[in-house]
């Protein structure tokens, strides 16, 4: 099955994969990225804006109905109040039992062989490549997670803690890091059944995924943070590198980095 027979061509590739690699980061262009960042932070019309954004005014205000008044106490509802993203993490290991956890609530296969998350035509196209640090009872590595079983994969454990700049630049969020985890798309199957529309149910499936495990790492008390700032080609060159395995199909989509948080700590 070839999808690229299926979707529509630009300058010699997929719609998607022309539009995935002209918004990939880099070292090389990171600098652009940046200056796009403070520029933002620099214009007041945008701040004024951001500011706002959690004071937004409907027009029909006198005709709201408040659907707080009708909530009921519901316990899952203390977990969605305290997800917050950690930006600063203690240097301390998280133990194997709350890390098998985050990953059994936040995405495997249930008691009755459904997945913990939706995938567009039950594809599941989303590969979660998981480095850990700090982990009791798991050597420090690079590994491959299996929803299916529950189960990690080890592949290499040639990390060390400086390699992340080589991966993100979100040089700051990787300090002290207990683990994280690194999302590949692989576009073969989902884009021949839905063309070039298959890439948002990549990333939307990031999402399901990413919401997921934030949710079940806030329940059990580790700091979790989303972030943008993965390097899209040098995350496959690594692993090329490093693994010697061709990831060259896979599409690197969303990264996340978790442990405690520290008491010096910023959260948005």
């Amino acid at each position: 099955m070839n999808y690229e027979e299926k979707c529509i061509r630009c300058n010699d590739s997929t719609l998607f994969e022309y539009f995935h690699n002209e918004t990939s980061l880099s070292l090389k262009d990171k600098h652009v990225f940046d200056r796009s960042i403070s520029e933002a932070f620099d214009n007041n019309l945008f701040l004024n804006e951001l500011l706002n954004v959690k004071k937004r005014k409907f027009k029909n205000n006198e005709n709201k109905i408040n659907l707080d008044n009708f909530m009921e106490d519901i316990e899952i509802e203390k977990i969605f109040s305290k997800r917050k993203s950690c930006r600063v993490f203690k240097n301390q290991i998280i133990d194997i039992g709350i890390f098998s956890g985050i990953f059994k609530m936040g995405y495997s296969m249930n008691s009755d062989n459904r997945i913990t998350i939706p995938s567009a035509g039950g594809l599941y196209p989303i590969k979660l490549m998981v480095i850990v640090n700090n982990i009791s009872e798991i050597d420090s590595g690079i590994y491959e997670y299996d929803p299916i079983n529950c189960s990690l994969y080890p592949l290499s454990k040639m990390f060390a803690m400086q390699d992340y700049k080589k991966i993100t630049s979100s040089g700051t969020l990787t300090e002290n890091a207990a683990f994280s985890i690194h999302f590949l798309g692989d576009p073969r199957l989902t884009c021949y059944k839905y063309q070039d529309r298959g890439y948002r149910f990549l990333n939307i499936e990031c999402g399901h995924i990413a919401q997921n495990i934030s949710l079940a790492s806030t329940y059990l008390n580790v700091g979790s943070i989303c972030s943008g700032g993965f390097l899209d080609g040098q995350f496959i060159d690594f692993l090329d590198s490093k693994l010697g395995i061709d990831y060259s199909p896979y599409l690197y989509l969303y990264e996340m980095f978790f442990g405690y948080e520290s008491e010096v700590h910023s959260t948005v």
